[in-house]
């Protein structure tokens, strides 16, 4: 055990500077009432309803991956009131991934710079747009990314890799598909690279047996999701919703090559708008295109800059830019981290204890004051339309409950409801893309099924289907103000 200890108390700092930073600056941490961005009250929602019997996809429509519903239901075991759960796991996956920093930055450099690197690195993430409220996809799936570039980075360095790395990173690949199956890019070039490499260098049995070890390590994080789904008889649901809704209901008519012509733009433009991206990897990009990365396969740097440009490419290939797509880039940020040491060792920086202390109090003070979510510390119940509305639903007997013509703003969430609609919320589809959502919500309120009815719009038509604003609410979203309005049922 203290052997254990002793290899592993590297860590501790990490931890702590993930609870630090995360505890600022996601709107999961305590310091905030809710977590009110739309894509992870819906989160809270599946992983609420999972917990209680319900099957993603069969029972309720949601269309991201079912590993991320997992991880919101471990979420609502440790707390069904608060983000709390979430806030945890973010910490913890956010410890996991400035570990694999760290063993990267090792892989060429001393500990000497590890920490303040880190912290640094840290402060840029929190600070980006894209990692906006806290608690997304590509957030939660940044350890993993980080295992497979450190393990590239090792690859590329010393020319070998273990069966066992090689399957990891396969489990690694099956975890990003059942989440985000989008975000593949990168695990689509790291399998090619481990292949080709040894295929080139005539070394044909391993080339086939490392991709054989990558497939098996995808099946193992596959097959028992596949075999949740068809024991609970929604097999079909799971790839008529992740899979062909999410290829159809986004699509657009622009052809192949103009498809990936704007996934190259809008990476690049995020690239470039971002500025801990264009700190972190295009000036990175740019330095190291003449000097030396000191790896040692040819072709390395190609690789690597291959390798982002198809994680872009998923990523982007939709033609959407939403805020936190590209927080999924983060891990390739590791190229300023490495050039930041280059420079520290260059000119002999002297770091120690106390100028690692004060770099540290000196971020947090910086992010106390720059956080784009800062400003919600200081909200307060009776700010908050989803509390407000709270207080009166929760009052009826009945509590039956529709977001209607949006996403799940947070009512279900404040009023400790479950949907009891197939599509509690309206997603971001165009109603020409996929007018089944539409159709079916009008449907539930014709029906009179919900006693109310949670809008962002004044729908007059409500007022047809025997329902009658009782309250409306303005509040701040991000950048904008919005006007929620709680419609209730006047007739049986």
């Amino acid at each position: 055990m203290k052997r254990f200890i002793k290899k592993n108390i590297y860590l501790l700092p990490i931890f702590f500077i993930s609870f630090a930073f995360i505890t600022i600056g996601s709107k999961n941490s305590p310091l905030y009432l809710i977590n009110d961005w739309y894509d992870a009250q819906a989160f809270m929602t599946m992983g609420k309803g999972l917990i209680n019997g319900l099957i993603p996809y069969k029972d309720l429509f949601e269309q991201k991956g079912p590993i991320l519903y997992f991880i919101y239901a471990l979420a609502n075991l440790i707390s069904t009131k608060t983000f709390f759960g979430v806030y945890l796991i973010e910490i913890f996956s956010f410890t996991a991934f400035l570990a694999y920093v760290r063993k990267t930055i090792k892989l060429f450099f001393s500990d000497k710079y590890v920490y303040s690197s880190i912290m640094l690195l840290t402060f840029a993430i929190l600070m980006l747009k894209p990692f906006g409220h806290g608690g997304a996809a590509e957030e939660l799936c940044l350890p993993f990314f980080m295992y497979s570039i450190y393990s590239m980075f090792k690859y590329l360095k010393i020319g070998s890799i273990t069966k066992r790395e090689i399957f990891v990173n396969g489990l690694m690949a099956g975890i990003i598909l059942w989440t985000k199956y989008t975000l593949l890019g990168f695990h689509f070039i790291l399998a090619a690279t481990y292949f080709f490499v040894e295929f080139f260098n005539k070394k044909y049995k391993k080339a086939f047996i490392s991709s054989l070890l990558f497939l098996a390590g995808m099946a193992s994080i596959s097959i028992p999701i596949l075999i949740y789904f068809l024991i609970n008889g929604a097999l079909k649901e799971l790839f008529n919703v992740y899979f062909i809704i999410n290829m159809t209901a986004y699509s657009r008519i622009d052809s192949t090559l103009t498809k990936i012509i704007k996934a190259f733009s809008l990476l690049g433009y995020n690239l470039v708008t971002n500025i801990p991206f264009f700190i972190f990897i295009v000036v990175p990009l740019i330095y190291y295109a003449k000097k030396k990365l000191e790896l040692n396969i040819r072709g390395s740097k190609w690789i690597i800059f291959i390798s982002l440009l198809f994680m872009g490419l998923g990523t982007f290939i939709g033609g959407t830019n939403y805020f936190y797509y590209s927080l999924i880039i983060t891990p390739f940020m590791i190229l300023g981290v490495l050039l930041l040491n280059r420079l520290f060792h260059k000119y002999n920086i002297r770091i120690n204890v106390i100028r690692n202390v004060s770099l540290f109090i000196l971020l947090i003070t910086a992010l106390i004051q720059f956080s784009p979510n800062i400003y919600y510390t200081h909200l307060k119940k009776n700010d908050y339309a989803q509390f407000i509305f709270a207080d009166i639903i929760n009052k009826s007997k009945d509590k039956t409950l529709i977001n209607y013509g949006v996403l799940d703003a947070g009512f279900y969430f404040t009023t400790e409801t479950i949907p009891e609609c197939y599509y509690f919320m309206r997603n971001n589809f165009s109603y020409e893309n996929y007018p089944e959502m539409f159709d079916e919500q009008k449907r539930y309120v014709k029906q009179n099924r919900p006693h109310y009815v949670v809008t962002r719009t004044n729908y007059a038509f409500l007022e047809d289907e025997n329902y009658k604003i009782i309250e409306s609410f303005r509040q701040r979203y991000e950048d904008e103000y919005h006007v929620y309005y709680l419609y209730e049922r006047m007739t049986k």
